[in-house]
């Protein structure tokens, strides 16, 4: 299995658009998932029963399910920084009516 080592920097990230990066959590979210249930499928035969590729495989699954979850939090992360340019923006245009927090 060929293994995806790239990490997203969050400079990069924060240039999207809100529902690019939206689209991509959901879509990394359903890979991690399928990943998830790969490893679980293997892992069903019992460590006994599991060959030598069987726990390679594991492993690269391990592996990529790691990269998967530093680009996930970097996802996260940018777009908790638009929400924040969102609210100094708002914030900002209502200078008369304080401080609004959006839920």
């Amino acid at each position: 299995m060929k293994i995806d080592r790239s990490i997203f920097e969050l400079n990069e990230v924060c240039s999207l658009s809100i529902a690019y990066i939206i689209k991509s959590i959901n879509d990394m979210i359903i890979i991690k998932d399928d990943y998830e249930m790969r490893r679980n499928i293997v892992r069903q035969k019992g460590s006994l029963y599991l060959t030598e590729l069987d726990k390679q495989y594991i492993d690269d699954l391990d592996s990529q399910l790691f990269y998967i979850e530093l680009n996930l939090k970097t996802l996260k992360d940018a777009l908790m920084i638009h929400e924040s340019k969102l609210f100094e923006k708002r914030t900002s245009t209502l200078k008369e009516l304080g401080l609004i927090s959006l839920n």
